[in-house]
């Protein structure tokens, strides 16, 4: 057996050090990962080393509100989820300072959860504003897409008037996307489907 011993030749024997933690992860090609801090995406090479490649201080946390989530964009690069707005990150690993203001498109939501990189090079950002949840949808140019919801903003009231928490967005095979979370007046689970 001994498939689950990690091999001693992986980093620093079998394991990639990284400074600040971690709580999130993204494989790359090749066997390369991103790793998310609280403040920081940073990177472990196929061979278990620490990435320089992606910048000798690859910070690119907003100044006060953290990094929450990233994801993978069609084009090999990322986007990332703060509290307050969102970046995108191309596959050379340079923000794309086309977006929004100086390459942060920011929104207004009380409470964010995570996001997803579409296809197409749009975004959905999910998140909780009391009982609802709220899921913003933005087009390849970082702008609300009209087309989605109201303004770019689809509302799910699945709380009554108690407060809810939507904890994922999943998009599913067939492009429709998942949102579940939690249902306070009954304590109970909330998932919503629907097309973006």
């Amino acid at each position: 057996m001994g498939h689950a011993t990690p091999p001693t030749s992986y980093g620093s024997s079998g394991t990639c050090q990284l400074a600040g933690g971690a709580s999130r992860m993204l494989p790359r090609p090749g066997g390369a990962v991103f790793v998310l801090s609280a403040s920081a995406i940073r990177g472990c090479t196929a061979s278990g080393q620490l990435d320089t490649t992606i910048g000798t201080a690859p910070d690119f946390a907003y100044t006060t509100n953290g990094i929450v989530e990233f994801a993978r964009t069609a084009d090999g690069g990322m986007a990332h989820l703060g509290s307050t707005g969102w970046r995108r990150i191309n596959a050379g690993f340079v923000p794309d300072t086309s977006l929004g203001a100086f390459g942060t498109v920011a929104f207004t939501l009380p409470t964010v959860a995570n996001l997803i990189a579409q296809p197409d090079g749009g975004v959905l950002v999910g998140g909780t504003d009391g009982p609802d949840f709220k899921v913003l949808r933005y087009t390849s140019n970082g702008i609300l897409d009209p087309g989605f919801g109201t303004n770019g903003t689809a509302t799910f009231n699945v709380a009554g008037t108690q407060p809810s928490a939507l904890a994922k967005l999943v998009a599913q095979p067939d492009g429709r996307i998942l949102a579940i979370g939690k249902h306070y007046d009954t304590l109970d689970g909330a998932m919503v489907r629907f097309w973006p």
